[in-house]
């Protein structure tokens, strides 16, 4: 575990209980098929390299009733948001959500 992830856990102890899942998610603006399209078969590797780089990385605490999507910064937590229609069942299964034109995208379970 890196020093950035365990900063991360330490912030959120205070949220955690036993049975709580955390993920490492990645924060990226949603774009369009079209955009996907072009960067893909258009662009050249230089601006696709670019691209693929502007995201942001995030933790998603997972409880039995809710999800809180988590930025930590220099060790505090700077964002929290709720998941809205957060299912039991996405604890132990999340894979991505949208909320606000954002895509979350499960990177890895701690």
């Amino acid at each position: 575990m890196n020093k950035k992830t365990k900063e991360a856990l330490d912030a959120m102890e205070h949220l955690r209980t036993p049975g709580d899942v955390v993920y490492v998610v990645m924060k990226r603006q949603k774009r369009s098929f079209l955009f996907h399209l072009w960067d893909t078969f258009i662009a050249d590797t230089i601006l696709s390299t670019v691209s693929d780089m502007k995201f942001k990385m995030m933790f998603l605490l997972a409880t039995d009733e809710e999800g809180k999507l988590i930025e930590v910064k220099n060790g505090t937590i700077s964002e929290m948001m709720n998941v809205p229609n957060w299912r039991y069942d996405d604890k132990e299964h999340f894979k991505k959500v949208t909320i606000d034109n954002f895509m979350y995208k499960k990177v890895e379970k701690l």
